[in-house]
C-alpha cells in the first residue's frame, strides 16, 4: 500500500489531494446449485464494528482475478470452486483510493458449502470468525434490514442483478 499527497491546481486555487494506492482485489460470491451462498462475519478493526460480507482479498502479482478468487475462497473457507466467472468490477472509492475490485461468482457444491469452515491460523484478518450460509434472497433481506453495510458486498450484489 502506498499513501501520498499531491499538490494540485484547482479553479479556486492550489490544494492538496490525498491518494491511497492498494493492490487490486476480488470480492467473491460463492453460490451453490440450490442458490445458497456464504458470508463471513466478524469485527473489523478500522470501524470497531461487526461486519458481514462476502469473502475476498488481494490479487497477488501475476495472478488473474479468477485465480485470486479461487485461492482466497479456499484460504478463507476451505471451499473448492467448481466454476468461476467475473461478473464485473468497480473502484470502491475512486475519489481517493486507486484499487479495482473484480466481483467473481464462484460455483460451489452444496455438500462442500455445508462443510465450509474458517481455517485456524494466526494471520486471520480482522477477527472474521463466523461463516454464515443462507439463501441469496436472505442476503438481500439483510441488506434491506441494514444488517449488511460492507460496500464491496453491496456492490457485488448490484453486479449480480445486472
Amino acid at each position: 500500500m502506498k499513501v501520498y499527497e499531491d499538490e494540485i491546481k484547482r479553479n479556486s486555487g492550489n490544494g492538496i489531494y490525498s491518494v491511497v494506492e492498494r493492490d487490486d482485489a476480488v470480492t467473491i460470491v460463492p453460490i451453490s446449485p440450490t442458490n445458497r451462498t456464504l458470508l463471513i462475519s466478524g469485527t473489523r478493526y478500522p470501524t470497531g464494528q461487526r461486519s458481514t460480507e462476502f469473502p475476498g482479498g488481494g490479487i497477488e502479482t501475476g495472478e488473474s482475478p479468477i485465480d485470486a478468487a479461487e485461492r482466497e475462497l479456499r484460504e478463507e473457507t476451505g471451499l473448492t470452486v467448481l466454476k468461476s466467472v467475473i461478473k464485473g468490477g468497480f473502484y470502491p472509492l475512486a475519489g481517493c483510493i486507486v484499487q479495482y475490485v473484480s466481483v467473481t461468482l464462484c460455483e460451489v457444491d452444496d455438500e462442500a458449502l455445508d462443510a465450509a469452515c474458517i481455517p485456524t491460523t494466526d494471520d486471520t484478518d480482522d477477527n472474521l470468525s463466523e461463516l454464515i450460509i443462507l439463501p441469496l434472497s436472505q442476503v438481500r433481506q439483510k441488506v434491506r434490514n441494514g444488517e449488511i453495510t460492507d460496500a464491496l458486498t453491496l456492490a457485488a450484489l448490484t453486479l449480480l442483478e445486472l
